[in-house]
């Protein structure tokens, strides 16, 4: 175990093996429902069901910042990655759970855990363990906006770039305050095809939202949700999510831990006998994010499974007393169609830090020389 002790506020910084996790997780939990902003991507259950299928794959280790009298002021995760090949490989570091290449979970709002009001000096005290440890780009996937300082203060490294993405959702606390149903958010146009789409699916019987109310029934929408998912990508010739056994895997450790406590949310939509679509969301603090979807397409293109399956879960989240219904970070027709349903959008940030050595040059060199032939060609 490697231990740096700062002088700054009396923090101390030591690294400890991803085994240790169980002795951890209690801490995480404590740091990650005192951030200002919580969401499930930093809870103790997500963290451990990704540490429980991916953690030894990664060599992951856990940093852990320390007061004075010894309680836990900050921690993070360090996963070990790469890419490129050959002598253009790049040894990567990313933070918290990501990493896994094509088995990517794809965390968001993600961040150094910190005491609030500490979070520069935690990043300070760890500091000092990043820099003893090798590797040649350090990675943070899905930050907020505002959150480069402290990542600045935490890696010994300048940053390199930054790719920004629009992560659209609806503000229910407002609706609510307000007195007004979900549907005065969306357009003339987005309403009158949630409204059209449900009156035809009413034709075929009662329209139903059900949610999962036990493991067993969140692993069978889960199935559910898997079936109609991938017949629709593999239908373009896509392997879609589900093809990765160990992301299906990391899901449904994920859903037998947080479900009974509500911090999954697996809802159904059944016109009459024929299930509509599922989808699968992560909840915490009140903040739902929608993290996959299986809809049923038909040739007939009045039916709109996805607007009309959201609308009717956004419509119960709003009266359930959530906070936010959080659509998540996308771009193309995906950040279009989350655009038509929510009534604001915020940042989130893929950061690239890169060390100054033999490596790191070589590869800034390769890269500079495929982005002229691109523009070339």
């Amino acid at each position: 175990m490697l231990t740096v002790t700062e002088g700054s506020m009396g923090l101390t910084a030591e690294l400890v093996p991803g085994a240790a996790w169980g002795e951890l997780r209690e801490a995480w939990a404590r740091l990650a429902e005192r951030r200002p902003a919580a969401t499930a991507f930093l809870g103790a259950a997500w963290t451990s069901a990704w540490l429980a299928e991916f953690g030894a794959r990664l060599g992951v280790q856990v940093v852990v910042a320390r007061g004075a009298g010894g309680g836990v002021e900050g921690m993070l995760l360090l996963a070990r990655g790469g890419r490129g090949r050959g002598p253009l490989r790049l040894r990567q570091l990313h933070l918290n759970t990501a990493g896994e290449g094509v088995d990517s979970v794809a965390v968001e709002h993600n961040a150094l855990l910190a005491s609030p009001g500490l979070e520069l000096a935690v990043a300070a005290a760890m500091r000092p363990v990043l820099e003893r440890l090798g590797w040649d780009e350090f990675v943070a996937s899905g930050i907020p906006d505002g959150a480069l300082p402290v990542l600045e203060a935490l890696v010994p490294a300048p940053l390199d770039e930054v790719r920004w993405l629009e992560a659209p959702f609806v503000d229910l606390a407002q609706l609510r305050t307000g007195g007004v149903a979900y549907e005065t958010v969306l357009s003339r146009n987005t309403r009158d095809q949630v409204r059209r789409s449900l009156k035809l699916y009413r034709e075929r019987g009662p329209v139903a939202l059900e949610l999962a109310s036990s493991v067993a029934e969140g692993h069978a929408f889960l199935a559910e949700l898997a079936a109609l998912h991938q017949a629709r990508w593999t239908g373009r010739g896509e392997p879609g999510a589900f093809a990765s056994a160990a992301w299906r895997a990391f899901h449904e450790r994920l859903i037998a831990d947080a479900l009974p406590r509500g911090g999954v949310q697996l809802a159904r939509v059944r016109a009459g006998d024929q299930t509509v679509g599922v989808l699968y969301n992560l909840v915490e603090a009140g903040h739902v994010s929608f993290y996959q979807s299986g809809l049923r397409y038909e040739e007939d293109n009045r039916l709109k499974p996805g607007l009309a399956t959201q609308a009717l879960l956004i419509q119960h989240c709003l009266e359930a007393g959530y906070r936010e219904y959080d659509f998540l970070a996308s771009e193309g027709a995906g950040l279009r169609y989350k655009q038509s349903l929510a009534n604001g959008t915020r940042r989130l940030g893929w950061a690239s830090f890169l060390r100054a050595n033999l490596a790191v040059s070589t590869w800034r060199l390769a890269r500079g020389v495929q982005r002229r032939l691109r523009r070339a060609s």
